[in-house]
């Protein structure tokens, strides 16, 4: 896949890694999308940005329900005026995996209904995208 030019939403864009992704995605010529729940580590990544490109832009979420996840696609497209091409959904709360041999019981990982809302409306985007490109 070619990266300039796409769009790259990148979630919990305000942490360390987040703001990393962001930036190599933003040096590579994508339209970079952050996002995030804290405002003022999604500002600093931001700022970051926008010495690199100036193809950034910064939506903050109060929370991860899918009526906003819906509402941050929305208005993705409706400035864009299409989907984003690539998510990197940089989730910080995932337990952390040991270096020492121990394993995850799957029953550490956070439930479905977490993480659903943001796969399920890509995934109802993507399908969108696909079926406009079908018809041109």
């Amino acid at each position: 896949m070619i990266i300039k030019n796409s769009v790259v939403l990148v979630t919990s864009a305000g942490t360390s890694l987040g703001a990393m992704i962001a930036l190599h995605f933003a040096r590579l010529g994508a339209y970079v999308v952050l996002c995030d729940v804290n405002e003022s580590t999604l500002t600093s990544a931001y700022r970051r940005c926008l010495e690199v490109t100036e193809h950034v832009e910064k939506a903050h979420v109060s929370d991860l329900s899918l009526k906003t996840v819906e509402t941050l696609f929305s208005s993705i497209e409706s400035k864009l005026g299409r989907a984003p091409n690539v998510l990197v959904n940089h989730w910080t709360s995932l337990p952390k995996q040991t270096l020492t041999g121990g394993t995850l019981a799957v029953n550490s990982l956070p439930s479905f209904p977490y993480w659903h809302p943001i796969y399920s409306y890509s995934a109802k985007s993507l399908q969108s995208e696909c079926h406009r490109a079908n018809q041109a």
